[in-house]
């Protein structure tokens, strides 16, 4: 049997600790009082005798409350109750040393996207910070109740590392209300760019110091910059205006000058890549390239789309909108053919947005939508995340389908706390902790010291349930004989149900909730390490969980057709991960015209 620690580890059950701990309460009490040999045996024993295969220490130390009481042995179980306490308020001075003095010996379980930075000081400062976060988010900040849920796996909750400071998790920025003010960075004045090349350099700082103030990843449209490569246009028309120069002469010219910036200007861009944030890694940023008619548009995203085909760079994303300008032989469609040879491309369908929201709704962060009535232009953000594992409460329940409904709506209560969480950590949070997103325009244009309270209602930000391991449920749930079309209506009511939860919290509260499918290798892992524990035999045959009813599918098409019907009930928060590399032109024309029609979001591997 193994033991959950409270700091998360799990070690070998190991008695003489119980013994331990009884005798030195022995030590506090009479003779008469004292838990002999047999009675401490007794309790041993009846924890031994437990069947389960994992326990959390807490769920240890109140069983032998129990059995002290059940024995009469009340002044010992007080003594061992005030033993008890003493040793939390031990553990509460500092129960970070083990973890922060592993990260400096390069020791311990570190886990990272990139730990190639990990013996770089500055990204051990920012992990070191994560164990304090972590430690006092669990120890102090977070209730007891959904600490244990955690512990058992019942729920994720995400972030944890960066909860201790009043963060948000991922947003969109609203990049033209910061360009076009005169704004402060690092108390420096910085003013309105002059021209596409100043536009560009600006935006690179703008973005790593956002980026050090949220956790996650931020998304800007490029369209505005257009605006300043017309600018940079006029300047130099209006320079060779003067000089006495054949007319066609002269536009070559200003084109090959012009070009030159754009190169320039995209060049500086795609320098995110060697930018700092504070936790010591790059921005994850995206840009979002939406085609129109607007030829200075066209011709910085031809330069992006070729500059991310020609180095490959990590960053930024690129999340190109599908539209009526480029697909069907229309004058853009050769961009989209371009795009497609682009790894990991993010494909983002206007109509289909339409279809969801009666607008273009652009995400925050990769595949995050929120509805947005009265700013549907300007800034958003993710307030946190929390993950729910569906698994247990398949095992939990069986095929008594009664029973399901009612052990969601248990569960479903600790994710509404765990997520209210979040929200009151943002609480009466003042503008002043991150100038860029709440005063100069990126979410909003506040005042100084004003609290961002109004912006944690639904138009400007919202709270994201996570499913996790929907597939394994429905498996465990059925019997081998339900057919395919049963276990997926199946699926789209439950999913249909958690969404119908959210909605009622959304009412109540007036908060945003959206239902939201990641396959976060995070929450995967840990429930699927804890469910192992708990039920070794049950689990021998699933590697990891899975967030949709996913299957086999003989064709693309067929796959988009399926998780259609999902997207559908998500309203987007999900992405369909797609690998058109055997396919021919045609072919890929065709997949890429019913996304148009039929997915909001989706990814090219």
């Amino acid at each position: 049997m193994k033991v959950i620690k409270r700091d998360g580890r799990a070690v070998d059950f190991d008695k003489k600790k119980i013994e331990i701990a009884i005798e030195k309460a022995n030590k506090e009490v009479k003779n008469e009082e004292q838990a002999k040999k047999k009675d401490i045996n007794k309790i041993v024993k009846s924890i031994e005798n437990i069947d389960k295969k994992r326990i959390l220490v807490e769920d240890i130390q109140d069983i032998i409350e129990e059995k002290l009481m059940e024995l009469g042995k009340f002044n010992l179980a007080k003594k061992y109750i005030v033993y008890r306490y003493t040793r939390a308020l031990v553990r509460k001075q500092n129960t970070t040393d083990e973890s922060i003095l592993g990260i400096i010996k390069n020791q311990g379980n570190i886990n990272s996207s990139n730990n190639s930075n990990y013996m770089l000081a500055k990204f051990q400062r920012n992990l070191i910070a994560g164990e304090v976060s972590k430690d006092l988010t669990k120890r102090m900040l977070l209730p007891e109740k959904i600490i244990k849920a955690i512990d058992n796996g019942i729920i994720y909750f995400h972030n944890a590392d960066y909860f201790l400071q009043p963060m948000i998790v991922s947003s969109f920025i609203n990049i033209k209300d910061i360009l076009e003010n005169n704004i402060k960075i690092n108390n420096q004045e910085v003013e309105c760019p002059k021209d596409f090349l100043d536009a560009c350099t600006k935006t690179v700082e703008i973005l790593a110091n956002l980026a050090s103030c949220q956790i996650g990843e931020l998304n800007i449209d490029l369209r505005y910059l257009a605006y300043y490569l017309k600018i940079s246009k006029e300047k130099i028309k209006k320079r060779f205006n003067k000089l006495n120069i054949e007319k066609n002469l002269k536009n070559d010219i200003i084109n090959i000058i012009l070009d030159n910036e754009v190169e320039n200007g995209i060049k500086y861009l795609f320098n995110i890549n060697i930018a700092n944030t504070v936790n010591g890694l790059f921005p994850n940023v995206s840009f979002i390239l939406y085609v129109d008619n607007d030829k200075e548009n066209v011709k910085i995203i031809e330069k992006i789309i070729d500059f991310k085909k020609r180095y490959n760079y990590k960053y930024p994303q690129l999340i190109y909108v599908l539209n009526e300008f480029n697909l069907n032989n229309n004058n853009f469609e050769h961009l989209t053919k371009e795009v497609l040879k682009i790894k990991n491309i993010n494909l983002l369908s206007e109509k289909v947005s339409f279809d969801y929201y009666k607008y273009l709704n652009l995400p925050l962060g990769n595949r995050c939508f929120l509805k947005s009535l009265k700013n549907k232009d300007g800034g958003k953000f993710n307030q946190g995340i929390v993950s729910i594992n569906l698994v247990q409460i398949g095992l939990a329940v069986k095929n008594d389908r009664k029973k399901l409904y009612e052990e969601i709506d248990k569960r479903m209560e600790l994710c509404f706390e765990s997520l209210m969480c979040y929200y009151y950590s943002l609480t009466n949070t003042i503008s002043n902790i991150s100038p860029l997103h709440y005063i100069y325009g990126g979410i909003s244009k506040l005042e100084n010291n004003e609290y961002i309270n109004k912006l944690l209602k639904k138009d400007y930000s919202s709270l994201y349930l996570n499913y996790v391991g929907l597939q394994e449920m429905i498996n465990i749930i059925v019997d081998e004989n339900t057919k395919e079309n049963e276990k997926l209506e199946l699926s789209l009511n439950i999913v249909s149900y958690l969404k119908n939860i959210l909605k009622k919290w959304q009412e109540e509260t007036g908060i945003q909730f959206n239902l939201y499918e990641d396959e976060s290798q995070k929450a995967n892992e840990y429930f699927y390490e804890i469910d192992k524990e708990i039920y070794p035999a049950k689990l021998k045959k699933i590697s990891l969980y899975s967030t949709t009813f996913k299957k086999s599918f003989k064709t693309i098409k067929e796959q988009l057709e399926y998780e259609k019907l999902f997207s559908k009930i998500h309203k987007g928060n999900t992405t369909s991960h797609l690998n058109l590399d055997n396919l021919n032109e045609d072919e890929k024309k065709e997949i890429i015209d019913y996304i148009y029609k039929n997915i909001l979001y989706a990814q090219i591997n």
